[in-house]
C-alpha cells in the first residue's frame, strides 16, 4: 500500500489479473474503502497492508462501478458498502449470470462482457486450483 497524500493510500493495480488499485481514505472519524477489488485474495492483501501501516478498518466501501474487478470482493467484506442505483442495478443483473467459461464465451459473444475480462476470470488463480476465480455476490 502506497501513501499518495496525508489522508489517501492506494493499492497497486495489476494488469495480468485485472487486479484494481483500492484506495482507503483516512478521515478523522471514518475511514472508506474504494471498491472492494477482485477476489477473496484481493480483499485479504488490501486488509494486511493497511494491517502493516496500523490503519484503522474501513467504515464502508464505496463501488466507483460495477465492474468484476471492482465489485467481486464485495462478499468477503463484513461492513457496509455503497454505490450509485445505476451500478447496483447492474449488479443486481450481474449477480444472476453463470459465470463458467462458456457463459463468459457467450456474453463476449453477446457483446455483454469484453474479451479481456473474460479472460481474466477464466485465468484468474483461484483457492481451488481450476483457473476459474469463483464469483460470489
Amino acid at each position: 500500500m502506497k501513501q499518495l497524500t496525508e489522508h489517501i493510500y492506494y493499492t497497486e493495480a495489476v494488469e495480468e489479473t485485472d487486479q484494481p488499485f483500492i484506495y482507503y481514505i483516512n478521515g478523522s472519524k471514518y475511514s472508506v474503502q474504494v471498491d472492494a477489488g477482485n477476489s477473496l485474495n484481493n480483499v485479504l492483501n488490501f486488509h494486511k497492508e493497511r494491517k502493516e501501516l496500523n490503519l484503522r478498518k474501513p467504515s464502508l466501501c464505496i463501488i466507483s462501478h460495477w465492474h468484476w474487478d471492482h465489485s467481486c470482493g464485495l462478499h468477503a467484506l463484513d461492513y457496509p458498502s455503497i454505490s450509485s442505483v445505476k451500478t447496483y442495478e447492474y449488479l443486481l443483473k450481474a449477480s444472476k449470470w453463470i459465470w463458467t467459461k462458456d457463459a463468459l464465451d457467450k456474453r463476449v459473444k453477446d457483446k455483454e462482457e469484453i474479451e479481456f475480462y473474460a479472460e481474466c476470470i477464466v485465468n484468474y488463480p483461484s483457492p481451488e486450483g481450476n483457473g476459474l476465480v469463483t464469483i460470489q455476490w
